[in-house]
């Protein structure tokens, strides 16, 4: 009786020695030889378990130097292998724990890659928790919510923190007294690869039927900074049938153009429409960040070089000679007014348009002393005359520079500025 309670504990060690105890007494007692061969195949069942339940734990951790992808298909490989388990072993509760605890892991994987705005990593995440857990009571929440952000969500380009020259030496040749040279550090931080387009910022405007200051006439004034060869007095003015709907009275918008007509008011007010619709924390760049972003680690004038010359339409759309700008860069680029996101080479970090194309707003009060306002970001309801950077498609050679400064009231609106998205790194879990 001793060694069958032993065996029903699971105690197979104490009753292997009660059953042995028995046998010096009784060497022939068939029960007891019964009850020992029962201890003995469950000890070799258990050792099989032991051996299984290894196998598992190793999928369980894979290692961290594979990619995402393949530790995700570990995982839930793991769970395959915790299933076959209890399949042998229905009560077996360090796998019924790690069961558990792998579904728990890979649900936490999704929602930390979307808090990090990493739609890949969440997508690899959720096919895994979906393999090995089809019945997850949240799959079709989640599977929704993915879909959702990441038609949101720019693409974003990490960049490393560091020190860098910020300005331009007063000996450059395209020197302006606001650019004084000064070393400046920046954190870690993202910056989207591209400006946001015209499609996405519509897509913010029919969800919140959002009327921008050109449409309201903030500011006393209708419209758009644009050019209208037609209009009597000036051709370049704020025209009332301008905004960003319809930025150039010369070519219709494309859904992939950069935005373009909206006031910092505006982009504020996307900014925070989409962070509550994704959850993420996205921002302007600081005048600080930007230059260091434009730059990619580069001191040339341009992240191309220094010279004003034919490679310039290799990497930005700006006022050119091929498209009949007397004072622009001698080459074709291709695009007499602005073009789409993407269409020229990015800069040594990925991101494209950073000189070019749009005039890009930053969250930054302008300061011509370089005091300190440009690595942060003035208050969202500030008035004061915020920083522009980056030229844009009518500009020419000296507004095309990595230092160059623009800057205007936040109300301003130009058919040739526009904006890119930034955000803190967040930290890793």
């Amino acid at each position: 009786e001793q060694a069958r309670g032993h065996l029903a504990a699971g105690a197979l060690e104490a009753g292997l020695k009660a059953v042995d105890q028995g046998l010096q007494l009784d060497p022939q007692q068939a029960e007891l030889i019964a009850v020992r061969q029962q201890i003995q195949e469950r000890q070799v069942f258990s050792a099989k378990m032991a051996e299984q339940l290894a196998g598992c734990a190793a999928r369980r951790e894979p290692d961290k130097t594979l990619p995402e992808s393949e530790r995700f298909a570990a995982q839930a490989s793991a769970a395959s292998c915790y299933r076959s388990l209890l399949g042998l072993d229905a009560g077996n509760a360090e796998a019924q724990a790690q069961l558990a605890a792998l579904e728990q892991d890979l649900a936490r994987a999704f929602a930390e890659a979307l808090e990090q705005a990493d739609p890949t990593s969440a997508k690899q995440a959720l096919d895994a928790l979906e393999s090995a857990y089809p019945e997850h009571s949240a799959l079709a929440e989640k599977r929704a919510r993915l879909a959702r952000i990441t038609e949101l969500l720019p693409d974003l380009v990490t960049i490393a923190g560091g020190c860098f020259q910020m300005g331009s030496p007063k000996n450059a040749r395209e020197h302006e007294a606001d650019e004084r040279s000064h070393q400046v550090c920046v954190k870690p931080f993202r910056l989207a690869r591209q400006e946001i387009q015209v499609q996405e910022f519509q897509r913010f405007v029919e969800a919140k039927h959002y009327e921008s200051d050109a449409e309201y006439g903030i500011g006393g004034i209708k419209g758009c900074w644009a050019l209208d060869l037609e209009a009597d007095g000036d051709s370049w003015k704020y025209h009332a049938w301008a905004n960003w709907r319809k930025p150039n009275k010369y070519r219709d918008n494309d859904p992939r153009d950069p935005v373009v007509c909206v006031s910092k008011n505006d982009v504020e007010a996307y900014i925070r429409w989409l962070n509550q619709e994704t959850g993420q924390h996205f921002r302007l760049p600081t005048e600080a960040e930007w230059e260091y972003a434009a730059r990619a680690a580069t001191t040339s004038t341009r992240f191309w070089g220094n010279a004003a010359d034919a490679k310039a339409c290799r990497y930005a759309n700006t006022a050119d000679t091929g498209q009949d700008w007397g004072d622009g860069f001698p080459c074709d680029d291709g695009h007499e007014w602005i073009a789409p996101t993407g269409q020229f080479q990015a800069n040594p970090w990925g991101l494209q348009d950073m000189l070019g194309n749009a005039l890009e707003w930053t969250c930054s009060e302008y300061d011509s002393g370089y005091e300190g306002k440009e690595t942060t970001c003035a208050p969202t309801d500030s008035t004061a005359p915020i920083v522009l950077r980056g030229g844009a498609w009518n500009s020419a050679p000296a507004a095309v520079r990595s230092a160059y400064r623009n800057r205007n009231y936040p109300e301003s609106r130009y058919n040739f500025a526009g904006f890119r998205l930034a955000s803190d790194v967040p930290p890793k879990r």
